[in-house]
């Protein structure tokens, strides 16, 4: 997740030249740290859910030609994977109304 948090980072630094660049370089090191942790071998973190869903925000930002395709998908796994772990019975437990 902190890779992704850097990306965005980068990408809305408006006094960097090269910001675009920098956010696609700490984007890319976001998708191969998320590769160290296979995420179909055991039960995915809450940390794996959220750095998903960012890197999903961020192809809709960054992303080219197929942003929409991309984002779909990218969040589509972080959703399932949010099921998996169990995130929604959170909120039919009340956990987030205080």
């Amino acid at each position: 997740m902190l890779f992704m948090l850097l990306a965005f980072g980068a990408l809305t630094d408006a006094t960097a030249a090269h910001a675009a660049a920098d956010a696609d370089a700490y984007y890319t090191l976001a998708k191969a740290a998320l590769g160290l942790a296979p995420v179909l071998e055991r039960p995915p973190s809450v940390a794996t859910v959220q750095t998903l869903a960012l890197m999903a925000i961020y192809e809709g930002m960054c992303g080219g030609e197929n942003a929409i395709e991309a984002t779909w998908a990218v969040m589509g796994i972080a959703t399932k994977l949010a099921q998996s772990i169990g995130l929604r019975e959170w909120l039919d437990l009340g956990f987030w109304r205080g």
